[in-house]
């Protein structure tokens, strides 16, 4: 494999890893907004800095993290084309 190839499949994983997380803010914010609806009272999510995130910024975190992962999938993808029409 050469250089170009290389960075592409680590931007894969990257932007795999990156998707998942994404999912998982969008997920956790849908569940934070039904439990805000049945039981009336405010939810909150702490993550690893002890940053404290609401519902709407649990979405669009999750949002942003699935953007980049988008970009970061094409990037791969690039690279990888163009890595194997150099061989």
């Amino acid at each position: 494999m050469e250089k170009l190839e290389i960075i592409g499949v680590i931007f894969f994983i990257l932007g795999t890893a990156l998707f998942f997380s994404g999912f998982h803010n969008i997920d956790l914010s849908q569940n934070i907004m039904r439990l805000e609806c049945e039981h009336n009272t405010t939810y909150t999510d702490e993550t690893i800095g002890n940053h404290v995130l609401s519902m709407e910024q649990a979405y669009i975190s999750g949002v942003r993290l699935m953007y980049v992962s988008f970009f970061l999938f094409f990037i791969s993808l690039i690279l990888l084309i163009v890595g194997d029409w150099n061989d």
